[in-house]
């Protein structure tokens, strides 16, 4: 966590159309593709504002969370990005008091701009947009395409359809068939740059199948992807602990339908939130 008391502010540029306001209100915290180094901990502001200078959204900081997986404000998947969490009861729209308009860094959406405490533009060390990410294999399908739901099994495609539909939006998710290989992944979650095998039982040997094919299926990725497994119930603490060692998440259905994450709801409640 960054801790720089004599720091500044700093603008976030936000698209003003995007969707995903009301949800980082309801989440508390901001993703940023990058780490605003300057920006004053605790209590410093930060303002997502648009193209034109418009603050759409304003909360005070309380911390950073760096080195965490987030979808910036371009729509594009970071690893190595980080969380700029909200003062409890400071997230906001401007009212009165609130700076209504500041400068942006127009270079891209996500890109970070400081400004200090009369609204003025530090211009310093502005930081670079990110490069894009590198692009997807080249055939995507969508979800539950009919050549892919050939390839699957019966059990393992129930599976899939009950997490998807208990996500709340069948969009997020696509299937990929791999280049030069023939084979289609069970699923993969643009989203969060998840790729995902189903597995219909949680036996052993079928757990350590899971994990040769999700490490065979990555390379075929030019930005290697989370690798996670979908399971029907929960794995033992053995197999939980295997998992967690070669970094792959779990999802498995729990009791009541719902579904549960070794990841802290990153691939359930939190894409859920993100769904919806």
């Amino acid at each position: 966590m960054l801790e720089e008391k004599d720091g500044l502010n700093v603008t976030i540029h936000w698209p003003k159309l995007s969707g995903r306001l009301a949800a980082i209100r309801r989440a508390g915290w901001c993703p940023s593709f990058g780490v605003p180094r300057r920006l004053r901990v605790p209590g410093g502001q930060v303002a997502l504002a648009a193209k034109s200078g418009e603050v759409l959204l304003l909360f005070d900081v309380a911390r950073i969370d760096e080195h965490v997986a987030v979808i910036a404000a371009n729509e594009k998947h970071y690893d190595n990005g980080c969380r700029l969490v909200a003062r409890k009861g400071s997230m906001r729209r401007p009212g009165a008091g609130d700076f209504t308009w500041l400068p942006v860094n127009q270079a891209a959406a996500g890109a970070l701009l400081y400004f200090d405490d009369q609204g003025r533009a530090d211009t310093k060390e502005p930081p670079p947009p990110p490069p894009p990410p590198p692009p997807p294999p080249r055939r995507i399908y969508p979800f539950m395409a009919k050549n892919v739901g050939n390839t699957l099994s019966q059990p393992e495609r129930r599976l899939i359809l009950a997490y998807a539909q208990w996500v709340g939006n069948l969009e997020l998710f696509v299937h990929h068939a791999l280049k030069e290989t023939g084979l289609f992944t069970d699923l993969f979650i643009p989203r969060c740059w998840t790729l995902v095998e189903a597995k219909a039982t949680t036996e052993r040997k079928h757990l350590r199948e899971a994990i040769g094919q999700l490490y065979d299926y990555q390379r075929h990725y030019p930005r290697h992807p989370r690798l996670a497994v979908l399971l029907p119930n929960r794995p033992s603490p053995t197999m939980l602990d295997l998992f967690r060692t070669r970094r792959i998440a779990v999802v498995w259905q729990s009791r009541g339908s719902s579904f549960s994450d070794s990841e802290e709801g990153a691939l359930t409640s939190k894409l859920r939130t993100i769904a919806r």
